[in-house]
């Protein structure tokens, strides 16, 4: 993902298939942060504030479920 492309905007993520896992990664920005709230357990959105947030994530049960990494689930 472009942070630049997406700057203050919510990302969506595709479904995956069971036990999918993904890491996503915020390695560069312009500034700001972005959000992951499609598809994510709980109707949770998980946000990605500085360089070096991670989210990893599994897909079950038709959702991402953040099983780890330093990005803020809320």
């Amino acid at each position: 993902v472009s942070q630049s492309r997406y700057l203050g905007r919510s990302v969506a993520i595709p479904n995956g298939t069971t036990n999918q896992q993904k890491i996503i990664a915020m390695i560069a920005t312009s500034g700001g942060a972005f959000t992951i709230s499609s598809n994510i357990a709980n109707n949770s959105t998980i946000t990605f504030n500085n360089i070096g947030d991670t989210a990893t994530l599994l897909y079950t049960n038709m959702k991402w479920y953040m099983i780890g990494g330093t990005a803020t689930l809320s």
